[in-house]
């Protein structure tokens, strides 16, 4: 009978509050980390937007998750790299006030310096993909716990 394995939890905690003009700033474990806006949007475009943010931490994930399962199932992989990208559609958020602002997809594309056939690399892509947290979250639409910390009661 196989040894049980001890549980191994990573907690992801991050403080997030408005800076100046349209900057973001946060904190994550003693991490600073700042989001800012293009001009056009009223910020100073002096850093990532919160959705180049977003797409960071999916390539990034994407790749040490790919490295990770290299290095235990002893593969040969010389190097992994990515490129995240998607369009955020505002047509209908500047038309209608009232309707949600929504990134229709991501797309996750991976270079592999491996000895491995294209169907070898594409069956590795996929194991990865089923361990990267943030494909998960990203991909499976994680749900979203909203609660509105100075307003007790029911939540929006």
């Amino acid at each position: 009978m196989a040894a049980k394995a001890e549980r191994s939890i990573l907690p992801v905690r991050v403080r997030v509050e408005e800076g100046e003009g349209r900057r973001v700033r946060g904190r994550a474990r003693t991490q600073h980390l700042e989001a800012d806006f293009p001009e056009v949007w009223g910020g100073t475009d002096a850093h990532a937007t919160p959705l180049e943010h977003l797409a960071f931490a999916l390539g990034a994930c994407f790749v040490a998750t790919a490295r990770t399962q290299a290095i235990l199932r002893g593969l040969p992989l010389r190097s992994v790299s990515a490129r995240v990208e998607g369009d955020l559609d505002l047509t209908t958020p500047l038309a209608d006030p009232g309707a949600p602002i929504a990134l229709p997809s991501l797309s996750l594309r991976v270079d592999l310096e491996a000895p491995w056939s294209p169907e070898e690399k594409r069956a590795f892509l996929k194991s990865v993909a089923r361990r990267c947290p943030v494909c998960h979250a990203v991909g499976e639409a994680l749900p979203l716990d909203l609660v509105c910390e100075d307003a007790p009661g029911e939540e929006p």
